[in-house]
């Protein structure tokens, strides 16, 4: 499988593309961009699922655009976060988000031949979730490189952001890579060992 990543928008969030055989996943399409389009259409890939793990505008900004031009493509959202999926043009969401399937912890979503675990983890934001399979990790805005997600947010908590990484993140296989929201990836070994709030918070 294939994955591509494309840094978008003013808040520079990660979207990522994982494809195989003309057919794509994409995950937090925070923005409308003509990049990302380009790149579906020059591939000749059709987008079958569609996940964001958190409600921040910066990460489900370009979901409708995306629906509306692959019709057949499943949007997966956490249920949990459904205040900010409702009309919003003060936050920039201008339409009520197109959601097809809300999922909830230990769901899970199938690409190709491969199961995408859901597990929560909030934090950053009440309904935040990570996506995770073969020691592969998407965590959206929970961990960072060297960092954590933002908890001062609308129903963010400090608290509960380290919990969720003690007791999600931390669990899983230390050579697992970590593709996160915004920034590069990393390895949990390395955040376990040099993530400063994971050293004086953990």
């Amino acid at each position: 499988m294939n994955l591509q990543k494309f840094v978008l928008g003013d808040y520079q969030s990660n979207c990522y593309i994982l494809y195989d055989n003309f057919k794509a996943m994409i995950i937090d399409p925070g923005y409308e961009s003509k990049e990302l389009m380009h790149f579906l259409d020059d591939n000749g890939l059709q987008v079958e699922v569609i996940y964001v793990t958190h409600g921040h505008i910066d990460h489900i900004g370009g979901v409708n655009a995306l629906k509306r031009k692959f019709k057949n493509a499943t949007v997966y959202a956490p249920i949990k976060d459904q205040y900010w999926y409702s009309r919003n043009p003060r936050l920039g969401l201008h339409e009520t988000l197109l959601v097809d399937v809300y999922v909830k912890e230990n769901d899970v979503v199938l690409f190709l031949d491969k199961t995408f675990k859901i597990i929560e983890t909030p934090g950053h934001s009440y309904g935040s979730t990570i996506l995770y399979f073969d020691k592969v990790l998407f965590s959206g805005d929970t961990l960072f490189k060297n960092s954590i997600g933002r908890t001062d947010l609308y129903l963010g908590d400090f608290r509960s952001i380290m919990d969720s990484i003690k007791n999600k993140i931390l669990t899983l296989p230390l050579d697992t890579i970590v593709f996160p929201g915004h920034g590069s990836e990393t390895i949990l070994k390395n955040e376990k060992e040099n993530n400063p709030f994971i050293k004086e918070y953990l």
